[in-house]
């Protein structure tokens, strides 16, 4: 099965909902790169973190949805230059 969805401005990560009977999945990007394969025996979702734009999904199950979201990251810390205490 396959599927292709797009993720608007202002959302970060593409959420794939599965039936769980697949063995795979694989995202695609625009340029028909493959920017994820996974097995998933079993799995009813997957979620990947992408930038705005179309992806393909494809998989040897059924894909119940595809759906989106923004994922706030928080700053990190430089660790590669500690501070003098």
């Amino acid at each position: 099965m396959e599927k292709i969805g797009k993720v608007k401005e202002g959302q970060n990560c593409l959420i794939v909902s599965l039936s769980g009977d697949q063995s795979y999945v694989m995202i695609f990007n625009e340029n028909n790169e493959l920017i994820r394969h996974s097995q998933t025996k079993g799995a009813t979702e997957i979620q990947h973190v992408v930038n705005p734009g179309e992806y393909r999904v494809e998989t040897d199950g059924k894909i119940k949805r595809l759906s989106y979201k923004l994922i706030k990251f928080e700053a990190e810390t430089d660790v590669t230059h500690p501070t003098n205490q």
